[in-house]
């Protein structure tokens, strides 16, 4: 999951970026709102974290800047308020949630994971696709009750197309998404979904989950929906 980050380390410690990071949540961090606005308006992130007080402004600012521009990304406050009426302000503003300090890093990552399922409209924290279930919080993937192995990078991919199941999720969306720094070339991503299909293929036979929307991207569909809705390039 890729988080966009922007305050400072005395409210997320360093400790505590690194223990979400071996969660598997990617950082990008900014200490001012106009640089963390223009971050969020350029690049594809799951979520975005603001300090209440920020050097520049406080979050509620951020906040209209980043609603003002269109950005729909989640956004959760980090505060130390525990007034009702800064809590209701940052809700109204635009907010999605917010975590009172002193941090704990089990519930922010829990909240961070609930913001961006309810964004794609999911409640739950596994995703079922026919005899394919993706449990979001262990990082698991069964298929008919078995666990399969599955890289990191391919989980990632798995997930970004289950949470957009049904919609065309473009190549270039999939290499902002999947990465934060350098980004490979977007032939990569062909064979990265190869790479999953092969997998997958093992374990399901003929059914199939991806499907090629030539010249626009990939598509997750469930098992039983037909595959004449999807013209396949060759795999």
């Amino acid at each position: 999951m890729k988080v966009l980050y922007i305050g400072s380390h005395s409210v997320l410690s360093v400790k505590d970026i690194t223990t979400l990071r071996d969660k598997g949540f990617e950082f990008t961090i900014v200490d001012e709102s106009d640089e963390g606005v223009a971050f969020a308006r350029e690049y594809a992130f799951d979520v975005v974290l603001i300090e209440h007080v920020l050097k520049d402004t406080t979050a509620v600012g951020a906040i209209k800047l980043l609603r003002g521009y269109g950005v729909k990304v989640p956004v959760i406050v980090l505060t130390n308020a525990y007034d009702s009426y800064t809590a209701g302000t940052i809700l109204n503003i635009g907010a999605d949630d917010f975590v009172r300090t002193p941090l704990d890093t089990y519930e922010l990552s829990a909240r961070m994971g609930a913001v961006v399922r309810r964004s794609h409209g999911i409640a739950h924290p596994k995703i079922e696709l026919g005899p394919v279930h993706i449990d979001l919080t262990s990082r698991q993937v069964t298929v008919h009750g078995s666990l399969i192995k599955i890289t990191p990078i391919e989980y990632k991919l798995l997930k970004l197309l289950a949470l957009r199941k049904g919609n065309i999720v473009s190549r270039s969306a999939i290499l902002d998404s999947l990465y934060v720094d350098e980004l490979p070339d977007i032939k990569y991503v062909d064979i990265l979904v190869s790479k999953l299909r092969t997998r997958l293929r093992k374990v399901l036979g003929k059914t199939k989950l991806i499907h090629t929307k030539f010249g626009e991207g990939y598509v997750l569909c469930d098992p039983e929906m037909s595959d004449e809705l999807y013209e396949d390039a060759a795999e």
